[in-house]
This record gives C-alpha cells, sequence and structure tokens, in this order.
C-alpha cells in the first residue's frame, strides 16, 4: 500500500486505510517530499498514528523527506517503538527542479532568452535587498529582527505577511516571538497576493533589489525550498537564512557562491543569532555603496549568476537527481503510484531526458 500524506492534506484524509481491517500492508510509504518535518503530517493520521498502524501489521515504513541526507532524525531510531521505519530516504532537489518548471510556465517568461531573463529582473537597482516573509517562523522572526536593530529594513523591498493557516494574516502570531528591535506589522508589496510564497507572483520590487535575502522554510535543517529557486531562476545574488552549512550544501549541488561579493564565513556557524547577524553585516557592508558600485558587483558576478542557472536548468531535466527508490516506484510499481504528483513528474522528465 502507498499512502501520501503531507501535512497540508485535510483531517481524516487517509482514516479509511487506518480503519480497514480487511487491508494488510507489507509496506507503508509516506511520500512527504514536499516537507522535512515528517513527524507533523496533519492530525489525522499523525505520525504516531501511522507508527501505530505499521507497529499492528508488522508492516515496514519508508519516508521520503525532502530535506539534505544525513539530516538528524526525527524520531528515536533506538526506541523498539520504531522498530519498522525502514529507512528515510532524502530528495533534496524535489523543490528547484519542480517549481523550475512551474516558474517557466506561470511567469510568463518562457518568451525571454536568459539574457533578456537577466535585463528584466535586474533593472535600476533602487532596493539593496528583498525578503518574502510569509510565516513568522521563529527564525525568520530573528532575522527581521536583526534587520531591524541594524535598521536595514528601510533599505529593502520586505514583506511581513504573518499567515497562519487558512485564517489569513494574523497579526498576532507573530507576537509569539519576543521581538528586542522590530514591532511587528504587515508588510505588503505591490498588492501581491499573500500566498505568495507558495505561488510564483512575485512583486514587481524584485527587478528592482539588488540580491535577495532568503528565509528558508527551516533554520535548523536544510531544505532547498522553492524560496531558493526564485532567486536562482531569475537570476538574483542571493544569501539565505536557514540551517548551519546551507550554501556548503548548495555547493555540493553544483551551485557556486558569491564570494566577491559576500562573505561566507557565517555559513559554518553553529549558533543562528551569531550566524543571522553575521549574515546582517553583509548587508550593512553593502548598504554604503553606490548604484554603480553595485551594478559592478552585479556585472563581476554574472558569470556565476549563469552558471548556477545552468546546473538548476541541469537539475531539473535529469531523472538522476531523483532518489532510486522513487525511480524505482515509478517503473516497477505504476499501479501504486500514478496518482502521485511525483510519478507524472518523474515521466516528464524522462520524456526530455528522451527528447521528446
Amino acid at each position: 500500500m502507498l499512502l501520501k500524506i503531507s501535512c497540508r492534506l485535510p483531517p481524516g484524509h487517509f482514516k479509511k486505510y487506518i480503519d480497514d481491517d480487511s487491508i494488510v500492508p507489507t509496506e507503508v510509504v509516506l511520500l512527504n517530499y514536499q516537507e522535512w518535518e515528517y513527524t507533523s503530517i496533519g492530525v489525522d493520521p499523525t505520525f504516531e498514528e501511522l507508527v501505530d498502524y505499521v507497529n499492528k501489521h508488522n508492516a515496514s515504513l519508508t519516508i521520503i523527506n525532502g530535506s539534505i541526507e544525513n539530516s538528524p532524525l526525527l524520531y528515536d531510531s533506538t526506541n523498539e517503538r520504531y522498530k519498522n521505519i525502514k529507512s528515510v530516504i532524502y530528495w533534496p532537489t524535489y523543490f528547484l527542479s519542480t517549481w523550475y518548471y512551474k516558474c517557466k510556465g506561470e511567469t510568463n517568461t518562457a518568451h525571454l532568452s536568459e539574457a533578456e531573463l537577466v535585463k528584466e529582473y535586474n533593472q535600476e537597482f533602487n532596493y539593496l535587498y528583498m525578503s518574502l516573509n510569509n510565516k513568522p517562523h521563529p527564525h525568520r522572526c530573528l532575522q527581521f529582527d536583526l534587520l531591524a536593530k541594524s535598521d536595514l529594513l528601510k533599505d529593502g523591498a520586505v514583506t511581513w505577511n504573518s499567515w497562519f493557516n487558512a485564517e489569513g494574516r494574523k497579526l498576532e502570531t507573530s507576537f509569539y516571538y519576543p521581538f528586542k528591535y522590530w514591532k511587528p506589522e504587515l508588510l505588503i508589496l505591490d498588492d501581491t497576493d499573500a500566498y505568495w510564497g507558495w505561488g510564483t507572483k512575485l512583486p514587481n520590487e524584485i527587478k528592482n533589489s539588488f540580491m535577495q535575502l532568503v528565509n528558508e522554510t527551516a533554520g535548523h535543517v536544510i531544505i532547498f525550498s522553492e524560496k531558493v529557486l526564485f532567486p536562482l531562476f531569475f537570476n538574483k545574488l542571493f544569501l539565505v537564512s536557514g540551517a548551519v552549512n546551507y550554501h556548503k550544501e548548495l555547493e555540493k549541488l553544483g551551485f557556486v557562491l558569491y564570494d566577491d561579493v559576500f562573505d561566507y564565513s557565517f555559513d559554518s556557524e553553529p549558533n543562528i543569532e551569531t550566524r543571522y547577524t553575521m549574515i546582517t553585516d553583509n548587508l550593512e557592508k553593502l548598504r554604503g555603496y553606490s548604484t554603480e558600485k553595485l551594478n559592478e558587483l552585479y556585472t563581476l558576478s554574472l558569470p556565476k549568476i549563469e552558471h548556477n542557472k545552468r546546473n538548476l536548468i541541469n537539475i531539473s531535466s535529469h531523472t538522476k537527481f531523483f532518489p532510486n527508490y522513487i525511480v524505482d516506484l515509478c517503473e516497477n510499481n505504476p499501479n501504486f503510484i500514478d496518482d502521485m504528483d511525483c510519478y507524472h513528474f518523474y515521466k516528464f522528465i524522462k520524456s526530455i531526458e528522451e527528447g521528446n
């Protein structure tokens, strides 16, 4: 039996399997490649209820996860309760590749050459940086607070949606974090839909921002979400406020760093507040630069920007970046997986490889 379980699915979606004793699975597969946090997958069933289910039938549980290889396990592997968890399989390029095609199809850029795309999305730099923030996760709050401490918010094109599930913008959720330097307020650019984080409609200010400060999905686990896809796709310079060694892991995927512009010594700093302070220091250094100097730095970085775009396209064009387990499911178990988006995406990429 194959289950696709995500925290974005409605409660009760899989209850029919849990309650049906006539179904006796030998293996349950948790397709959680759109998330890093597979132990909080919704309320019905919870992760623990799923563990109860596989233990009841003595079935194995395989987890497909969207974070990087060797991410810390989110369960106690020494606990006998979790003995039926077979393995956690990682798919770190899922968002990069799927959202490359999503951006290509939805941003009205398909008709532009790469040179035209560079020109269109890097016009006069009226803003030092852009930073788009949807949900007020603690690590984003920390980075925003440090920007306020350095009085850098006025230099950027920034959003603060304080988005709370289906309830929309709820500023009070931002006050769960003990801000020291910033009093939270809703910040919206260009009337952009609050769902910017789950869609491809970006504020027009992206075209006039020198770089993008990406506040990633998580601050302690590395996942390459659609948030870092945007600067790669639109040929922007960027830094990421994420987990320790985030940029090092990008290099492992073939991307190059813009070390002519940024000091990446922060990347290996284990303390998150110190690390994010060092990221903020990068912006402080650039704040004093003239528009001419920023243009000069962008031009200097253009060969690396172009390399990273080519690398993104390469990752998005080959099935070798799919986990072997997913490839096997798609090739040998189509009856189980043909209603899953990963199956259709695999077939799409395979057709590209075959020149169709």
